[in-house]
C-alpha cells in the first residue's frame, strides 16, 4: 500500500486515542446471582414483581425519569459526561458525572439517601463478556440495571437472599454501558459502603492452532491468549482457510483487556503483503490481547490468524555477578543458573540508568522448555518498579529466569543473584516481608539441643513449617492443625549441631509482612531408673544426655555424659 511513512503512524495514534485507549473497557454494574442474557429485555410486568415486596415497590418510574433526563444531555461532550475515578469513591449522580470504570477494577461508594443513585460507565474494546458483582453492606438492599447506550435495559439483578449479587453480560465492540446502582427497599447508608466489582472482560481465546476470524466494517475483534511457555511468539494475518484473497489488515498486541499497554503493533509485514505480522517475547502462563481491524476494507472478511514460537537465547549467569539487562519494547531477557550449594538466593533488577524505564518483572522456571514457573514478582519495590525472588534452590540443578518490562515495556537495569533472605541465620528474631505468592526459609543450627518456640508474634495469616533437610522434603513440625487453623507460635524439638529450615509463606498466597523469634524454652528433664530402682538414664527433651552404669550390688561404677 503506497502511503506517505507517517502516514501509517499518525493513523495508529487516531485509532488508539479514538477507538481503544482514550477509554478503554470501562465498566459497568451488577447484582444477581442470576446469569441473564442481555438479548432479553425484561418486560414492566416482571420489573414489578422483582422489585416488589410485600407492601413496599422500587419507583421504577423515578429511574426511568432520571434515565430520561439523561438522554436529554446527549449534546454534552464526552469530556463533560465523564469524570476520573478511583478506587476509594467517585461516582456520578446523573449522566454527566457518571464514573468511567475499567475492567479488573473494584469501586467502593455510598447511597447516602433512599432517592440516591450512582452511575457507572464501561466502554468494551471489543466483542466479549463480563461479569459484575455488587457487594451490599451488611443488613441492606441495593439493586443494579445495565443498560445499552439508547438506555434500553439489558439486564438487572434481583432481590438476592445474601449481600453478594452477580450478573453477566454480553459487550460489542467499542459500545458503552451504563450501569445504576440504587436502593431497593429505601435502604441506604452513609457509613458504610458497597463495594462494585467489574471482572476482567473475557474475549475469545486462541491457541497455537490457525483460527479465521472474522474482520467487519469500522469494528475491532479482539481475541486473548495465553502462552503456555516462555519465548518469542509470532502472530500473523493471512488468507482465511490458508487460500484466498488479499485484505489489509491491522494487528496490536496488548498486555491487558483494557488495550492501556500496548507491546507491539503492525500494518503491513512486509515483502509486498498488506496482511499484517507482530512478534513479541511472551510469559507463561499471562494472558496477553490481539486487537485485528482494517482501515480501508469494508466488511465483513475473514482473515486467518497463525501463531508461531521460537525459543530465546539464553544466557548463562553466575552468583554476586550483575549483568546489563537492557531490553527494547516486547522483548524479555533469558538467564541460566546453576546454584553451587543448596540454599536460598535471590533474585533482583536494579536501577542502572535513572533516565531509563525501571518497572521489571521476573519468572523463574526449573526446566528448559520454561514451562513450569517456581516464582514470579512484578513489583518487590512499589515505589521504583523493580522485581525481585527469593527461592530455595537445589545444587547442581539448572534454573531460568526470565527477566523483562512491566507490561513489555523498554528497560534498562541490573540483573543479579544475590544470597536469599533466610540463608544462614541463627537462632533470634528475624524480619521477613512476603510478596504475594512468595515465601522464604531460614536455616537455623542451635548451639545445644532441647525444645525452642518458633514465635510468630500475633500474626494468624503465616503458614510455618519446619524441615530436617535442606530440600524441604522432610517435615518435622508445622504450626497448620488439622482444621486448618494456623498457630501464631509452636513448639519443636532440636538437635545441637543440626541444621533445619524454617519456612514461612503467607496463607493461601497472601502477602504478609511480620517478625519470627527462635529461642529455647524451659527443658523438660525425664529420668529413667531400672527394675532395681537405680538411676539409669536422664533425658532432656526427649534427649539422652547422661546414662548411668552400676555393680551387682547397686554401686555406681560409670557415668556417662553425652554431648548436647
Amino acid at each position: 500500500m503506497n502511503r506517505n511513512h507517517l502516514f501509517p503512524y499518525l493513523l495508529l495514534m487516531l485509532l488508539m486515542f479514538t477507538l481503544v485507549f482514550a477509554n478503554p473497557v470501562a465498566s459497568m454494574i451488577h447484582t444477581a446471582e442470576k446469569s441473564h442474557s442481555n438479548t432479553n429485555r425484561l418486560p414492566d410486568s416482571r420489573l414489578q414483581t422483582i422489585f416488589a415486596k410485600k407492601e413496599e415497590r422500587l419507583d421504577i418510574t423515578k429511574l426511568r425519569e432520571t434515565i430520561s433526563q439523561m438522554k436529554k444531555q446527549q449534546a454534552l461532550t464526552a469530556e463533560n459526561r465523564m469524570v476520573e475515578a478511583d478506587s476509594t469513591s467517585g461516582t456520578g449522580e446523573m449522566y454527566d458525572t457518571a464514573v468511567s470504570v475499567l475492567s479488573g477494577n473494584h469501586y467502593d461508594a455510598y447511597l447516602i439517601h433512599s432517592n440516591d443513585t450512582d452511575f457507572y460507565t464501561l466502554q468494551a474494546a471489543g466483542k466479549g463478556t463480563v461479569m459484575i458483582t455488587l457487594r451490599e453492606p451488611s443488613g441492606k438492599r441495593y439493586n443494579l440495571a445495565v443498560f445499552d447506550e439508547q438506555y434500553n435495559l439489558i439486564d438487572q439483578s434481583g432481590d438476592a437472599d445474601s449481600n453478594v449479587e452477580q450478573v453477566t453480560i454480553s459487550l460489542d465492540d467499542r459500545k458503552h454501558y451504563h450501569i445504576a446502582v440504587f436502593s431497593i427497599y429505601s435502604d441506604y447508608s452513609v457509613e458504610d459502603r458497597y463495594l462494585l466489582e467489574i471482572g476482567t472482560v473475557q474475549y475469545p481465546v486462541i491457541s497455537m492452532e490457525p483460527a479465521d476470524l472474522e474482520v467487519l466494517t469500522d469494528q475491532i475483534s479482539v481475541v486473548q491468549f495465553q502462552p503456555s511457555k516462555s519465548g518469542v511468539y509470532t502472530f500473523q494475518t493471512g488468507p482465511a482457510g490458508g487460500t484466498g484473497p488479499e485484505y489489509d489488515t491491522w494487528l496490536l498486541l496488548v498486555a491487558d483487556p483494557n488495550a492501556k499497554h500496548m507491546i507491539a503493533y503492525n500494518d503491513d509485514a512486509g515483502g509486498g503483503t498488506t496482511f499484517s505480522e507482530v512478534t513479541a517475547d511472551l510469559a507463561a502462563g499471562q494472558t496477553y490481547y490481539l486487537l485485528l481491524f482494517s482501515l480501508t476494507e469494508d466488511g465483513p472478511f475473514s482473515t486467518r490468524l497463525t501463531v508461531s514460537y521460537s525459543h530465546p537465547e539464553v544466557t548463562t549467569v553466575a552468583w554476586n555477578s550483575p549483568v546489563d539487562m537492557s531490553t527494547a519494547q516486547g522483548e524479555a531477557a533469558y538467564y541460566r543458573f546453576r546454584p553451587v550449594k543448596t540454599a536460598y538466593y535471590r533474585f533482583y533488577t536494579d536501577h542502572q540508568d535513572a533516565g531509563r524505564g525501571a518497572d521489571t518483572t521476573l519468572h523463574l522456571y526449573d526446566d528448559l522448555t520454561l514451562s513450569h514457573q517456581l516464582a514470579a514478582n512484578d513489583d518487590a519495590d512499589t515505589d521504583t518498579g523493580l522485581s525481585a525472588i527469593n527461592y530455595h534452590l537445589l545444587a547442581g540443578k539448572e534454573y531460568y529466569i526470565r527477566a523483562a518490562g512491566a507490561n513489555g515495556q523498554a528497560v534498562s537495569v541490573w540483573f543479579s543473584i544475590g544470597q536469599g533472605y533466610g540463608d544462614g541465620t541463627d537462632d533470634g528474631t528475624v524480619r521477613y516481608s512476603l510478596a504475594a505468592g512468595d515465601a522464604v526459609a531460614y536455616e537455623v543450627t542451635p548451639g545445644q539441643s532441647g525444645t525452642y518456640r518458633l514465635d510468630l508474634g500475633s500474626a494468624n495469616n503465616i503458614l510455618l513449617q519446619v524441615y530436617e533437610d535442606a530440600a524441604l522434603s522432610k517435615l518435622v513440625a508445622t504450626n497448620a492443625a488439622s482444621n486448618g487453623t494456623l498457630t501464631p507460635e509452636i513448639n519443636c524439638l532440636l538437635r545441637k549441631g543440626s541444621s533445619y529450615y524454617v519456612k514461612l509463606s503467607g496463607a493461601e498466597g497472601q502477602s504478609a509482612a511480620g517478625s519470627l523469634t527462635v529461642a529455647p524454652v524451659f527443658a523438660l528433664y525425664e529420668y529413667q531408673y531400672g527394675t532395681d530402682g537405680t538411676l539409669s538414664s536422664v533425658q532432656q527433651d526427649g534427649v539422652t544426655i547422661a546414662q548411668f552404669t552400676y555393680d551387682d550390688n547397686g554401686n555406681l561404677l560409670n557415668r556417662t555424659r553425652q554431648n548436647q
